[in-house]
């Protein structure tokens, strides 16, 4: 018996579309946008020659601010040698200045998060335990709980944030912002493909600070992937003595 398979890039008028890291409304794609200069000349303070030198490798026309917070922004542009694709680049607002994060070519559009997530769970396989005075490394499982195929591009990073709670306040424990990730689990190009029913596990990086150092117990775990914006349900660990 066969299952039918999601459609990989399929989006509604109203839907948000992912691009490169954030979520775009429709409608800013569809505007004409502007050459690198007039973009340069309405940013505010910037350094005017990082981004000349980043934009020496860009598309010249068709920018368009797509994302905005007020410490980051978001431009793209179309690639004229691809339909639904683009070129993106990142700014991050340090000391009052708009500063280069990155930029990528060839950044092509995706369903939205909640489409993307659709069906899939993350669960904490049963009570997991380590020794104090060493990293906790848990390992989290990313389910298909729908009757559909469920199939993960090779863009999307499956990356697990997890953090500690304590127990006794139900909140979760002292972590840091950032975390870092092996590269080994960046840029694949192979499909995660998950049948009805079909798990994969994946390692989760504990952003709590301090694991090292917490007392033996039984602790809470929570996780996310933020590529699918999808949380996981409350799962355990203990921290037991070194026999």
């Amino acid at each position: 018996m066969s299952a039918q398979a999601e459609p990989p890039a399929a989006t509604s008028g109203t839907e948000p579309i992912g691009l490169a890291s954030v979520e775009v409304d429709p409608v800013l794609l569809a505007v004409e946008g502007s050459d690198a200069e007039a973009l340069m000349a309405g940013m505010g303070f910037i350094d005017k020659a990082e981004l000349l030198g980043a934009f020496r490798t860009l598309p010249g026309e068709g920018w368009r601010l797509v994302n905005e917070t007020r410490a980051e922004r978001v431009y793209a542009a179309p690639e004229k040698d691809a339909p639904r694709t683009w070129a993106v680049v990142s700014l991050e607002l340090r000391e009052g200045v708009w500063r280069l994060v990155g930029s990528r070519r060839h950044e092509r559009e995706r369903p939205s998060r909640a489409q993307r997530r659709r069906s899939v769970e993350l669960v904490w396989p049963g009570e997991q335990v380590f020794q104090v005075g060493a990293t906790p490394r848990p390992w989290a499982e990313l389910r298909n709980a729908g009757e559909r195929v469920w199939r993960g591009d090779s863009a999307e990073l499956l990356h697990v944030v997890a953090h500690l709670v304590d127990l006794s306040t139900g909140r979760q424990m002292l972590a840091s912002r950032w975390v870092g990730f092996s590269p080994k689990f960046e840029g694949s190009e192979d499909l995660v493909v998950l049948p009805p029913g079909g798990s994969i596990y994946l390692p989760a990086v504990l952003a709590t600070l301090s694991t090292d150092q917490l007392a033996p117990g039984r602790y809470g775990i929570v996780g996310k992937i933020a590529s699918l914006g999808l949380g996981s349900s409350l799962g355990h660990i203990r921290l037991v003595e070194a026999e």
